[in-house]
């Protein structure tokens, strides 16, 4: 009942240094130049504002401002929500060097903003040659691995050009042959679990960019940014979808489905979850070829067609009455934990005619109104001591548990079975 779960996340608080671009240092008296790019799938609109006057305003996500002249010296900088007082950071923008130019990237989701100054200071390539650096800046991604291919090139002998990115960091920059190349990130370590996929990027000759990823709905998937150096940002939003089945029927059942074709669960004995999540390109959605087995009998479901949203996380719930199953997509919330030495959990409520349940931890409510058929919101857990999780349905307790989490990893309570033979799960990362 275990499935991969992408741990690791880095708590980013100010503005982190960029040692591999040659970042701050050495400023002189006079004026510099300083822009701000958009990379946080929470803010739609930032403004930035120094020695309080506001140098760019209405910035939005994927997109970056034009270069603002500020002072090399001592600045107090602030970064705001667009056309707002609201605070969300005071980076750090002082000791420049003087007529250098910077872009201040801004990222991470809601109520956990972050920014990080690029000096865009890199020597150009050699006619022919084009220079790649990339940048993890998505908090929940965990740690990535980034290949730069021909298009079409398959990874199997594949070698990552940037390896093992943990979030909040960046790699060196890559000199590499200009021209048209397909770029993927996938969880560090494997060649088949895709973050994201951009089919075909030109790089051209001489120039210098910055692949930015970023945040994106769903939790582990990224979207991509790449910025030329004094130059544009382009935005690569993230084609593909991550596709489970989950089965929560009675015990007596199997449940055998493939996602456009390829299997997900085979004959696997209720309560039951896909192994892996399925890369799903969104474009034209999902079809599900499902069937059910009770005993010897073996019944095929109607091929369910479901259209997927970019970036986003899916659990196809199976549940109800077995001799006439509900199939329901359910969009799963995997971001990180905000906070050191907690980790998330939530229920997962399969059981038709259950009623709304609750969750309870060390009998106190921290969930409620759980219906069936539904994944509730996530309770952020402390990590440092054994807890007993209970699942009410009313006053009767329907499953507990006590258990000392891992911090950072998010945590499904499933319910499966039927009122009268529940059965509680808890599907770890």
């Amino acid at each position: 009942m275990r499935f991969t779960r992408w741990a690791s996340a880095l708590a980013m608080i100010g503005t982190l240094a960029l040692s591999a671009c040659g970042s701050g240092g050495g400023g002189n008296d006079g004026n510099t130049n300083v822009r701000l790019l958009n990379a946080s799938v929470g803010y739609s609109s930032l403004d930035l504002k120094v020695n309080d006057t506001k140098v760019n305003t209405g910035i939005g996500f994927g997109t970056v401002a034009s270069y603002a002249s500020i002072s090399t010296g001592s600045n107090t900088s602030e970064l705001l929500i667009g056309g707002t007082s609201t605070l969300l950071s005071t980076p750090a923008l002082s000791n420049l060097i003087k007529d250098g130019n910077y872009t201040l990237i801004a990222f991470g989701n809601t109520g956990s903003m972050a920014t990080r100054l690029l000096n865009e200071s890199e020597t150009e390539p050699a006619s022919g040659s084009t220079k790649l650096l990339t940048l993890n800046l998505a908090s929940d991604s965990g740690n990535v691995d980034v290949y730069v291919t021909a298009p079409g090139a398959s990874l199997a002998d594949a070698t990552p050009t940037a390896s093992t990115l943990i979030p909040g960091n960046g790699d060196a920059y890559r000199t590499l042959t200009a021209g048209t190349y397909q770029i993927r990130v996938t969880a560090a370590g494997s060649k088949t679990d895709l973050r994201l996929d951009i089919p075909s990027v030109t790089l051209d000759s001489t120039k210098v960019n910055t692949l930015v990823l970023t945040s994106a709905t769903g939790g582990v998937m990224v979207n991509g940014l790449l910025l030329g150096q004094k130059g544009t940002v382009t935005k690569y939003e993230n084609g593909l979808a991550k596709v489970r089945v989950i089965s929560a029927l009675p015990r007596s059942t199997a449940v055998t489905a493939t996602l456009n074709g390829v299997a997900s669960l085979t004959n696997a004995g209720s309560p039951a979850v896909s192994p892996n999540y399925a890369d799903i390109t969104v474009t034209n959605g999902v079809k599900v070829d499902w069937s059910v087995t009770t005993g010897s009998t073996t019944v095929a479901q109607p091929s369910k067609q479901i259209a997927l949203d970019r970036s986003t996380v899916y659990g196809l719930l199976i549940w109800g009455d077995a001799a006439a199953p509900t199939l329901t997509p359910i969009k799963e919330d995997n971001a990180l934990p905000s906070a050191l030495n907690t980790a998330k959990v939530r229920i997962l409520n399969g059981v038709a005619g259950l009623g709304n349940v609750a969750l309870y931890v060390n009998a106190s409510p921290v969930i409620s109104s759980v219906a069936p058929g539904t994944l509730s919101d996530s309770y952020q857990a402390n990590t440092t001591s054994e807890i007993q999780f209970d699942v009410r349905a009313g006053a009767p307790t329907v499953f507990t548990i006590k258990k000392t989490l891992t911090s950072g990893k998010v945590y499904t309570i499933l319910l499966s079975g039927t009122p009268g033979a529940i059965q509680g799960d808890v599907i770890e990362p």
